[in-house]
């Protein structure tokens, strides 16, 4: 399978060119590797709490993310949904607890 990268070559070398093209390159792989890497610095950096608050405030924290890479193209509706169900869930969880 040839991927395009004429984007990078020809393009105005905009980061968000650049984003969008290795991104399409990988299936959404980039974005979404982001997000975890993202999801798992902040949960690590959040321990000093309970883990379900830090699970819960780093959920919503990745889905303000993700609806931000929603919004510039980069995520597919689908991948952008799973951070926000993580985040009711751990919200549910953590109300139902307390």
């Amino acid at each position: 399978m040839a991927y395009n990268f004429t984007g990078l070559v020809n393009g105005t070398g905009n980061i968000v060119d650049f984003v969008t093209v290795i991104n399409n390159a990988t299936n959404e792989w980039l974005v979404l590797s982001i997000l975890l890497t993202v999801f798992i610095i902040l949960f690590v950096s959040m321990k000093n709490f309970e883990t379900i608050t830090a699970l819960t405030s780093t959920s919503f924290i990745v889905t303000v993310i993700a609806v931000l890479f929603w919004i510039l193209g980069f995520l597919s509706t689908g991948y952008m949904l799973i951070p926000a169900v993580l985040t009711m869930v751990f919200l549910a969880f953590n109300l139902i607890r307390n």
